[in-house]
């Protein structure tokens, strides 16, 4: 375990560390007040910055508000925004809209017409808000993780707990404006079963994680939330929950969660890797030398290798911030936990740096002035003095989400061949009109990457169509100027 040693500087502290090995830290940025203040969610944003959200006891107006920070490369704030009322109010996720805003999406006691209400709040490019929603009725409703759809609405997850019923997966697809389109649930209409996060896949379609019935469950479903295909993974008596899911380099997926041990208590962290059609890859369990284990979010690294952020510790009131790297097939490469004793640490977030370095949000019980503060870590990203783990061959065709998006004039749009196709990749505007031929001959298999130059154009929404034999597949682009 790595303790750090921070100073204290009213409710900001921004601490610099020496450039060393992978995942080391590089310096650490603590945000709160004298009381309870947590980061949930943690994006890139389009002009190079990062915006992290949460929920804050210290600021706002009531018990809890959610919370919205921008920060610069450097992790040092910009600006930060509090959205709630007089009681419980808090943010497990946050996104770039089209517009350059961002849409927060968690839940509500102060709003809406039952005890705790899903709620989201759309902002502007400064964090103002725009407006907000809360849907529910007369049960405990929250919300947990959304996507941008083509058409400029919404699909939000999360999880519906009627009066006197288990609860249910919920999936509620609105237009751009926050008004419900229409709803699905899934669930085991048995037990209580809960969803954490969404994405939207290569090929158009959505993926959900969560629980269903005791056990880690993905569900996949089309742009009308109609069910494609639902897995479900490891025995209901470890009682299981997927936090997080992502799409891998091969076309299939990765959703990393933890298992139930007793009451209130996770033991054990699970990693699971599958085809693009839900089938198991592998699965692996990381229990460790301590008694309590999470994993909330993973992401893949350019090598092709993953990266987890959790907890870790002896008992639930002395956690360490965890972050452990895999290879490509789960095995551990490496683990560490920063923390101080005695006290509650936790990691719920993490993505790649523009820099190449790693960023993971959570909080700390043990630095700052509250109960609890939020916590942002850089830690160093991998080198060349690290052997990267081979990537496998291309199992699948597969066009991938383009990065940086949204973005300003350029944008980088990679894919993937299974066998040596001939490779038309186009990009139109909304009503179909061509914009650009990016490609259009044969190409090898293997992973490709082209350039997508959208200075001529004006702001707003394209799609990066790829035809590879057989394949054909939709990205959305969404330039902003």
């Amino acid at each position: 375990m790595r303790t750090l040693s921070i100073l204290l500087l009213l409710s900001l502290v921004y601490a610099p560390y020496v450039k060393g090995e992978e995942g080391d830290s590089l310096w650490s940025v603590i945000f709160g007040g004298n009381d309870f203040d947590s980061f949930e969610s943690l994006i890139k944003t389009d002009d190079g910055n990062y915006v992290a959200a949460g929920l804050t006891e210290s600021f706002g107006s009531g018990e809890w508000d959610m919370l919205l920070v921008k920060m610069n490369a450097s992790g040092i704030v910009l600006w930060s925004k509090s959205y709630g009322g007089p009681d419980l109010d808090a943010a497990f996720s946050v996104i770039q809209t089209i517009d350059g805003g961002y849409l927060l999406t968690g839940f509500t006691e102060s709003f809406g017409i039952a005890n705790r209400d899903l709620w989201i709040v759309k902002t502007d490019s400064l964090g103002d808000s725009l407006w907000s929603h809360t849907y529910g009725d007369s049960g405990m409703d929250w919300g947990s993780s959304a996507s941008q759809s083509a058409d400029g609405g919404f699909m939000i997850v999360g999880t519906r707990a009627p009066m006197f019923s288990p609860s249910d997966i919920w999936m509620i697809k609105t237009n751009s404006g926050g008004d419900t389109l229409w709803t699905k649930t899934f669930g085991s209409q048995q037990y209580a079963d809960f969803c954490h996060r969404i994405i939207e896949t290569s090929d158009g379609n959505y993926l959900l994680s969560g629980n269903i019935a005791g056990m880690m469950s993905l569900i996949k479903t089309d742009p009308n939330g109609n069910e494609i295909w639902q897995r479900s993974f490891v025995s209901a008596t470890q009682f299981t929950t997927a936090e997080s899911v992502i799409e891998t380099q091969d076309g299939g997926y990765v959703a990393a969660g933890r298992n139930l041990a007793a009451l209130g208590q996770y033991s054990a962290i699970w990693i699971i890797k599958t085809t693009a059609g839900g089938d198991s890859d592998w699965v692996k369990c990381y229990t460790g030398d301590q008694e309590y284990q999470s994993a909330f979010d993973v992401t893949q690294l350019s090598n092709g290798n993953l990266l987890i952020v959790g907890s870790r510790g002896n008992s639930l009131n002395d956690l360490d911030g965890l972050v452990m790297e895999t290879d490509s097939s789960g095995d551990s490469l490496w683990l560490d936990t920063f923390g101080g004793h005695y006290a509650e640490e936790y990691f719920h977030a993490v993505l790649t740096a523009n820099d190449g370095n790693y960023w993971v949000a959570g909080a700390t019980g043990t630095y700052g002035l509250g109960s609890r503060d939020g916590w942002l870590l850089c830690l160093e990203g991998y080198t060349s003095a690290t052997q990267p783990s081979p990537l496998p061959s291309p199992s699948s065709f597969t066009l991938h989400p383009p990065s940086p998006n949204p973005f300003n004039a350029t944008t980088a749009i990679s894919y993937q061949l299974q066998a040596p196709s001939h490779v038309s990749l186009k990009v139109f505007d909304t009503a179909g009109r061509l914009m650009a031929t990016l490609i259009e001959g044969q190409r090898p298999a293997g992973m490709h990457e082209v350039t997508f130059d959208g200075s001529g154009l004006a702001s707003g929404l394209y799609l990066a169509r790829l035809t590879a034999g057989g394949f054909t597949a939709t990205q959305k682009l969404v330039l902003l100027k």
